[in-house]
């Protein structure tokens, strides 16, 4: 399946908000820079990853999503409004309809999903640390949690590796923001109108 075919076409029947034209970007960076070891923080339903993946399939490279999936790290210090939202959803459904995406777009031998929150898999002993070519961050978007996402991710991003962030517009992001842009040189928004999420080179 074509990327143009998946965000299109596929991609619009499933759960998250990654849009045709943020899903494309993704691509076009993993594929036309070689960024083959991929790292996405904040899966949900895999409408990102799964373009992470179609990508890495072209190149001959690896994506890992790291999500636990659980109520009590999607709320962790998020405000009132945003524990009554995530406090309605099914975790377990929502991480099989990933699963399912990834074996019909025939990728789920390019991407792995492991259930850890951002911390608990730096510090896992699966994680090889250093070395990323591509890191997409879009996990809880608390002050604390993105804030703590960029400072422990973004030097694992090697020189000249491509970065993602996403809802960069939500007040409680601010933080993480400027500490990015100490790190890394801002390349580009997705497009004109869609200015909530952008690109990034790594110094």
């Amino acid at each position: 399946m074509t990327i143009d075919q998946y965000a299109d076409q596929y991609m619009p029947s499933m759960g998250g908000w990654c849009s045709a034209p943020k899903a494309k970007k993704i691509h076009q960076y993993i594929v036309q820079r070689g960024l083959k070891r991929s790292l996405e923080i904040g899966v949900f339903a895999g409408r990102s990853l799964c373009a992470m993946g179609i990508a890495a399939k072209e190149i001959g490279g690896s994506v890992t999503g790291i999500d636990p999936y659980t109520y009590q790290a999607a709320a962790d210090d998020e405000n009132q409004t945003n524990r009554d939202w995530w406090s309605k959803l099914n975790y377990e459904e929502i991480y099989k309809e990933t699963l399912r995406h990834l074996h019909g777009l025939e990728i789920h031998d390019t991407v792995y999903v492991g259930r850890y929150t951002s911390r608990g898999y730096f510090h896992s002993n699966l994680y090889p640390h250093g070395g990323l070519d591509f890191l997409h961050i879009d996990g809880n978007h608390s002050e604390w949690n993105s804030t703590h996402d960029v400072c422990m991710w973004v030097p694992e991003v090697r020189q000249g590796g491509v970065i993602c962030m996403d809802d960069m517009d939500w007040e409680s992001t601010a933080t993480a923001r400027r500490l990015l842009a100490k790190q890394a040189q801002f390349l580009e928004f997705v497009d004109e109108t869609e200015h909530n999420c952008a690109f990034f080179q790594k110094l």
